[in-house]
């Protein structure tokens, strides 16, 4: 299990990271082309549900994994699980349910 400081930390980098963009901004991100970093990506997304149930401290840094690297390598069909995600962890665990809709959108 991680410490909530580690998750703590991995969310300010996350947080960091997206800055103030909006849903429209991120739906605007470039495509993501490399193949390696996609299947990252899938596996991440797959590995989502099962984290959740049997790991859930885990669960939002994979969360935030998938959303940093989204924004650093582009978009794909494992962006909106990311983003979902991020929205979920922002109205339930992080308290900000203006921010965790955007982000869900």
């Amino acid at each position: 299990p991680r410490s909530k400081l580690a998750i703590a930390v991995e969310y300010t980098k996350t947080k960091r990271a997206l800055g103030k963009r909006t849903a429209k901004e991120l739906a605007s991100l470039p495509r993501l082309t490399d193949e390696r970093i996609g299947m990252g990506l899938r596996i991440s997304e797959l590995l989502l549900s099962s984290c959740y149930q049997a790991q859930p401290t885990m669960f939002p840094l994979l969360v935030f994994q998938m959303v940093r690297a989204t924004l650093k390598h582009g978009i794909n069909i494992s962006a909106n699980e990311a983003f979902v995600a991020y929205g979920i962890l922002l109205c339930g665990a992080f308290h900000d349910p203006q921010r965790g809709r955007e982000m869900a959108k």
